[in-house]
């Protein structure tokens, strides 16, 4: 496959603190070169999932609700950052375990994540102090045990890799955070162009279409 853009890039940047810390590649939808067997195991394993159509229900969960809402209460605010994150991890690994064979489908679950996550936060810096906070709360206690400490250690070692100015293998120093927004394209018609739409069938705006999605709560 060719160079992907920078949207792609993008939405594949949203998973990149896993991928930092497990040594993955950041350039394309396949992580590494696991099996699908490897994948297939460790998607059922860690996250119940065995088939597309449980898949597709994780996909659900992580974009209407998820842990976010759950940790708000202990935040003050939703850290949509943990699910997102998760969810493109999610995208990657089921395309890699052939839940996902197409990669047209994988792009567009990634897809339903671009308005939510730009109307949450401004740079990746947010975007990986609230996916950091809301894992320290996901260990909870375990934060205690000197392995799960250790494993938070790292994955904070991972975002400081991504955050490195001087780190040019990082996608978050190659994409900038506001990439999607040319993507983005939001119709503004004026007096004459909205009379006329009166008569015409309703079209629905990129970025309507977008918080559509999964029913994604942005507020």
């Amino acid at each position: 496959m060719g160079q992907l853009d920078d949207l792609r890039l993008w939405w594949l940047a949203l998973s990149a603190i896993q991928v930092e810390w497990g040594g993955g590649g950041h350039d394309a939808l396949r992580m590494d070169d696991g099996s699908p067997d490897a994948y297939r195991r460790a998607l059922n394993d860690n996250w119940g999932i065995t088939s597309t159509a449980a898949l597709l229900d994780m996909a659900r969960w992580l974009t209407t609700s998820g842990h976010a809402r759950e940790y708000e209460r202990h935040l003050g605010r939703a850290p949509f950052a943990w699910d997102a994150a998760r969810l493109v991890f999610l995208v990657r690994a089921a395309h890699a375990a052939g839940l996902l064979p197409e990669e047209e489908a994988a792009w567009d679950l990634c897809e339903r994540l671009t308005v939510p996550v730009l109307c949450r936060y401004s740079s990746w810096d947010e975007y990986a102090e609230d996916f950091l906070a809301a894992r320290r709360i996901w260990v909870g206690d375990g934060v205690h045990d000197p392995e799960q400490a250790a494993r938070q250690e790292e994955f904070e070692g991972a975002a400081a890799r991504l955050l490195d100015p001087a780190n040019a293998d990082s996608p978050w120093r190659r994409v900038p955070f506001a990439a999607p927004a040319p993507y983005l394209v939001v119709r503004r018609p004026g007096r004459r162009a909205a009379a006329a739409s009166v008569a015409e069938s309703p079209r629905e705006d990129r970025n309507a279409a977008l918080r559509r999605g999964f029913e994604v709560p942005l507020h």
